[in-house]
């Protein structure tokens, strides 16, 4: 993650830039990070630039809200403005982020 995107995901959930760390945790379709902060620990997803638009993203997280009323999933965490996407704008490239809560638990290899 670069520091002008540190930077923004600090200043869109209004955590405390000098006790907030941001790790990678996976890259791949969509990069995710590992963000801890005094308030708590939580993971947050970049989405592939120009991949999916902001509604297709707000309507996927709206289903995971929706699911996380009948089995444990991650809760959605809204933004500062209560939105749950986080759009980042440069000259030339547009992002997308999503953050969660972190849930701790085991990385299935095996489906079977």
């Amino acid at each position: 993650m670069q520091d002008y995107e540190l930077d923004f995901i600090v200043h869109a959930y209004s955590w405390p830039e000098m006790d907030t760390t941001i790790q990678p945790l996976q890259y791949g379709e969509n990069n995710t990070y590992v963000v801890n902060t005094p308030g708590g620990k939580y993971v947050t997803r970049r989405y592939r630039q120009g991949r999916y638009s902001a509604q297709e993203i707000r309507a996927e997280l709206e289903w995971m809200e929706r699911l996380g009323n009948s089995i444990a999933i991650p809760r959605v965490i809204r933004n500062r403005y209560s939105d749950s996407v986080s759009r980042l704008v440069m000259p030339n490239e547009e992002f997308f982020y999503a953050t969660f809560e972190f849930i701790e638990g085991d990385i299935v290899t095996d489906i079977a």
